[in-house]
């Protein structure tokens, strides 16, 4: 919203402020301001933020990227002020802080990859990655205008040029305030901008403290939303909704004279929506980003992930039935009840259900969202270290389906899972654990369809009944007896209602589930243990019959010494909504993408285990993917419906030139994005 500047201290020359989120302890408040700040007018548009309470989010993990040694050069601070009078709640209120940064990084993350680039905030943080929050006392009264405090903070020692400074104050005075000092609004492109010095304040009164006002303020004194951007208000924000800049300040010019939904099904917790106002990593050449200050460009933000040394291949230990390692409506893992939009849950995977406390890599996990409140996406990652932003499943309110991923594990032995939007229950089960001691190869298998219950193919004709089981032989199209497991395709063609399916070796009595499916058709990949014999059961554990068909992808072996073994990885190798002109796939047409000989995958890869997702699609219809060079298979890898982002994950073998092929199998455009989460050799 607006202000007389002319009424702040002349140090202060541009801050502007915002009332968005729900506080901490409360409900969403009005804004209360005191001189000399001007009354806000207009009612404002309320940005969705996370509305769980400290306690919650005291349990979380609260890492951000370790960056040197956490306090050298240019960094983001916390401080947490408050006035002599006033109580210390710092001890208390210090996860949630952290909690908050780390929410706040994966806006930059997820924002980041729109346009194939990586960004994080730089924060200061200690030897454990977590930022660091620093208490500071002020006299009384000080809080009462936002140039006493950024003076007092100043005088007191924080006044670092190479410093921005996000202050949570004990204040109602005002609810987000943020900007540059001196030489603010300059949108020179270059390093010598002025945004990318400090000192400079982002600071949120306790009416509105909430991770997202901490995004918009750190934004602020990041550069954005300059004055001359193609949709920035007179205010400092923008217009063309959505994302956590825009929102109707009073300043909008006319036309367009108010909010306009230019990206209606974008998340509103992420950057620049349309990546042309204040941050792209990839502007489009010419543009007003391309020749003006880009908050991408900062150097208070990470631009590359971490590299480390490259881990020895991995071999597959399969689990007869899955691990249960998170499942927060019992609390499984250690967390129980919905988890909110933003948040980030940390869960054990060593020593549990069979997986070894010691000697573990990475594991298979199946993922499942259960009944979100709104459309959201989960990631899982090893905890303790910087990840990439890759979403492993995407579903639309109220779904619960369910993929599988291959997931590093760190030295803690624990995961973490993210969920974008909404309130879900997350399930998470381990198929089975990476080991560089233990275990057999894979061998990848042309796709192709051994089971099917609609034709009788290697079973009986007719569906399974609603707690009932099926058990068939998986050996054969290319999968030789004695195979330890299966890499498989699992397919509910037209089901009359959403359920689930439990798999072990025939034999053992059923476990964790292995799919969950919705109403409709719904595949999914996953790996199931053989019996001796290479039979394997199914358990039918919805409340409905289904049919089931079965496409294998390859299989494990019983030994080392055969197959090919895992290189975890975790690369984005397409994303059509960036890729050259942003242009979608059309009806009935195919891309051809690289998933070997670059991104770091050899041309060599025997293999590469790979998360294919949907989004913007026009029409209901299907997936189908193979190797360049080979004939195009039967079967499908995925089914979608129109307009609901969809994922699923598969092994493929890359054909001609590294590259695989993916048709479009529906009347309407759809866009794609392809994540390689490991490779075989």
């Amino acid at each position: 919203m607006g202000m007389r500047r002319s009424t702040l201290p002349a140090v202060v020359a541009a801050v502007t402020c915002l009332v968005l989120g729900t506080p901490v302890g409360g409900s969403a408040a009005s804004t209360v301001l005191s001189a000399p700040i001007e009354d806000p007018g207009p009612a404002e548009r309320w940005i969705s933020s996370d509305p769980v309470s400290p306690t919650t989010l005291a349990a979380a993990p609260g890492e951000v990227a370790c960056d040197g040694d956490g306090t050298s050069g240019k960094r983001v601070q916390i401080l947490y002020v408050r006035e002599t009078a006033q109580t210390d709640r710092l001890a208390t209120l210090r996860p949630t802080f952290q909690q908050w940064a780390t929410q706040v990084d994966q806006a930059f993350i997820d924002s980041a990859a729109e346009t194939g680039g990586y960004r994080r905030v730089r924060w200061a943080h200690d030897r454990a990655c977590k930022p660091t929050v620093t208490g500071v006392v002020v006299a009384n009264g000080t809080l009462a205008n936002f140039g006493t405090t950024f003076t007092a903070l100043k005088n007191a020692g924080y006044n670092s040029t190479n410093r921005k400074y996000v202050a949570y104050a004990e204040t109602t005075a005002w609810c987000g305030l943020g900007g540059g000092g001196p030489g603010a609004k300059d949108d020179r492109p270059g390093a010598e901008n002025r945004y990318n010095s400090g000192p400079d304040l982002a600071t949120m009164g306790t009416n509105c403290w909430s991770w997202a006002t901490t995004g918009h303020e750190l934004l602020h004194t990041l550069g954005a939303v300059l004055p001359g951007a193609p949709n920035a208000s007179a205010h400092g924000h923008c217009w063309d909704d959505e994302d956590i800049m825009c929102y109707d300040d009073g300043g909008i010019p006319d036309p367009p004279g108010g909010i306009v939904k230019v990206c209606a099904d974008a998340p509103e917790n992420l950057l620049d929506c349309n990546h042309d106002d204040y941050f792209s990593t990839n502007p489009v050449p010419g543009s007003w980003l391309a020749n003006h200050w880009n908050v991408a460009n900062s150097q208070y933000l990470i631009t590359a992930p971490r590299t480390e040394p490259a881990p020895a291949p991995l071999d597959f230990v399969p689990l007869a039935t899955p691990a249960g390692v998170l499942d927060t409506r019992d609390g499984t893992g250690g967390t129980t009840g919905k988890r909110g939009p933003g948040s980030m849950t940390a869960f054990p995977v060593l020593g549990v259900g069979g997986i070894p406390t010691s000697g573990v890599r990475a594991v298979q996990v199946r993922v499942a969202p259960n009944a979100p409140t709104a459309a959201t996406f989960l990631e899982v990652w090893p905890e303790g270290r910087p990840h990439n932003g890759l979403s492993l499943i995407n579903v639309g309110a109220g779904e619960n389906i369910s993929n599988v991923a291959v997931v590093p594990v760190g030295a803690s032995g624990k995961l973490v899972a993210y969920n974008s939007a909404g309130d879900t229950n997350i399930v998470v089960d381990v198929l089975g654990y990476y080991s560089a001691t233990t275990g057999g190869g894979f061998v990848p298998v042309a796709h192709t369809r051994v089971v099917d219950t609609r034709s009788g193919l290697s079973t009986t004709v007719g569906t399974i009944p609603a707690g009932g089981t099926r058990t068939v032989t998986l050996t054969g199209g290319g999968v030789p007896a004695g195979a330890a497991a299966v890499a498989v395709n699992l397919l509910v063609p037209g089901a009359p209602a959403a359920g689930w399916l439990a798999a072990a070796p025939a034999g053992t009595a059923s476990g964790k589930g292995i799919l969950n499916y919705a109403t409709g058709s719904t595949q999914s990949g996953a790996t199931v243990k053989l019996a001796a014999n290479g039979q394997a059961t199914f358990y039918n554990k919805g409340g409905s019959a289904v049919h089931l068909t079965v496409a294998v992808q390859g299989y494990y072996t019983g030994s080392a010494a055969t197959g090919a073994e895992l290189n975890p990885a975790a690369v984005r190798v397409l994303d059509t909504r960036t890729a050259g002109t942003g242009t979608p796939v059309p009806a009935g047409g195919t891309v051809d993408v690289v998933v070997a000989g670059a991104n770091g995958i050899p041309a060599g890869a025997t293999a590469v285990a790979i998360n294919v997702t949907v989004t913007r699609q026009e029409q209901s219809g299907y997936l189908k993917a193979w190797p360049v060079g080979a004939t195009e298979p039967a079967v499908s890898i995925m089914d979608f419906n129109a307009g609901v982002w969809r994922a699923n994950a598969l092994k493929l073998v890359p054909g001609t030139d590294g590259k695989i092929r993916i048709v479009n199998g529906s009347t309407g455009t759809l866009h794609l994005l392809v994540d390689v989460q490991g490779w075989y050799a």
